[in-house]
């Protein structure tokens, strides 16, 4: 299962179902992957031989969307009437009853965030409608009942919602022409990006950067186009265009010089940070998708995972690759303030690497989906899933972790930042 199977040679055939299946969704395990059909049923397999491991019965129509949590712990399922159940992803037993979660059909609830996301503190999920009932709404995880009333303005399909790690402000994105800015705290609209002038060229928005100048941002998207924003006034000063497939990954150098973009077939392409003009035709640099990439703090090296299993190393002088991949994947990759240590949060730990040598320096830690480094470089630190919502300090030296758990989330912590201009310890993490 860990080769590259040819898209002509089946490798193995699941039958089980009595109706057309919809969607499907693969465990972070790779090994075992759910199901759900038309006959309004879901099954988890084992991959490895077809067997059926479990038949999941609940829903009164169709299912038509599926997602598992990254730590494999949820599973969530959407019908063609609207409903979303969630269940326990070990036993596959319901942890909800059908949840009416919209007038019609459940269109999307993919492995990205694409129409729901998670409050920082996990208290709210923020879920994106169709073009029927193109609304945002809050929904309270400890009942799953709404919160409040829709959020209105898009007019189409929300394809997108992201929300900045303080928790303040929520991003979204439909499929006729517009980003829209959103206070949390009480959903009122406060700022309009238009992210095309033709409808049909608008799809989902994946990856966001902001400059070191803190006045403009880059953003990546489903229509395979990248767009430098004006901050302050939510004008595109810039559509770069050059991928053949969706925009998921961005990286944006220290000092504001270079972007780098990643996309779902495995191709980067990279741009000059003040024309936005590309520096180098698509370069395929790995087999699978793109998802996390990083600027070496001296801009000389742009390191990138893949979920093909490998972490590679370009040179930013010739784009040529540098030296020999690192075999990991994860969820982030992030160099140290110093570019001594590479730190990944891989599926299953932290694995820390000298990215010169690429000699693992030391794996520790638990399943972690974020990273962040203090400025001074002396502490690394990491956010966790739902099963362990804390940030945790580690010391670089010993590679031990210091002092007790931040305990405050109840949800998986999707992002840290620190104040690049203060840090102490407690005091400047978002």
């Amino acid at each position: 299962m860990s080769q590259l199977i040819p898209r002509t040679t089946p490798h193995r055939t699941f039958e089980d179902h009595e109706d057309a299946v919809w969607a499907v969704a693969v465990f972070p395990d790779r090994r075992r992957m759910v199901t759900g059909s038309y006959d309004q049923t879901l099954r988890i397999w084992d991959l490895e031989t077809g067997v059926v491991l479990k038949k999941m019965e609940g829903h009164s129509q169709g299912v038509t969307a599926l997602a598992v949590s990254r730590d494999g712990q949820i599973i969530a399922s959407g019908d063609d009437g609207g409903e979303v159940i969630t269940w326990h992803g070990e036993s596959g037993e319901p942890l909800t009853k059908p949840i009416k979660a919209g007038s019609k059909r459940v269109a999307s609830l993919g492995a990205h965030p694409t129409s729901l996301a998670w409050t920082p503190d996990g208290t709210r999920l923020l879920s994106g409608g169709d073009n029927d009932d193109p609304t945002i709404r809050e929904w309270d995880p400890l009942t799953w009942q709404q919160v409040g009333h829709p959020w209105k303005g898009h007019t189409g399909r929300v394809w997108a919602i992201a929300i900045d790690p303080a928790g303040t402000l929520v991003a979204s994105a439909s499929s006729y022409v517009h980003v829209r800015l959103w206070r949390l705290s009480d959903g009122q609209n406060i700022g309009i990006f238009e992210h095309s002038s033709q409808p049909h060229h608008e799809d989902a928005v994946w990856a966001v950067a902001v400059f070191p100048d803190r006045r403009r941002m880059v953003t990546g998207s489903y229509d395979k186009i990248l767009r430098i924003w004006d901050l302050e006034t939510g004008v595109v000063l810039k559509k770069m265009e050059g991928h053949s497939s969706q925009v998921l990954a961005l990286a944006v150098s220290r000092d504001g010089q270079i972007i780098a973009s990643g996309d779902l077939s495995g191709e980067l392409i990279v741009w000059h940070g003040e024309t936005g003009e590309s520096l180098t035709k698509p370069i395929k640099a790995h087999s699978n998708q793109i998802n996390s990439v990083d600027f070496s703090p001296d801009g000389t090296v742009l390191a990138f995972g893949s979920w093909d299993g490998m972490t590679k190393f370009w040179c930013t002088k010739s784009w040529q690759m540098q030296g020999d991949p690192i075999e990991c994947d994860g969820y982030c990759i992030r160099y140290s303030p110093s570019g001594e240590f590479l730190a990944i949060a891989t599926y299953s730990n932290i694995v820390i690497y000298n990215p010169g040598t690429r000699e693992r320096v030391a794996s520790f830690g638990v399943l972690q989906t974020s990273l962040a480094w203090t400025p001074d470089g002396t502490r690394l630190l990491s956010g966790g899933d739902m099963n362990d919502p804390t940030i945790r300090e580690w010391d670089p030296l010993t590679w031990q972790e210091v002092n007790l758990p931040w305990k405050g989330h109840t949800g998986r912590i999707w992002a840290i930042a620190i104040d690049p201009n203060i840090w102490h310890p407690r005091r400047n993490c978002i």
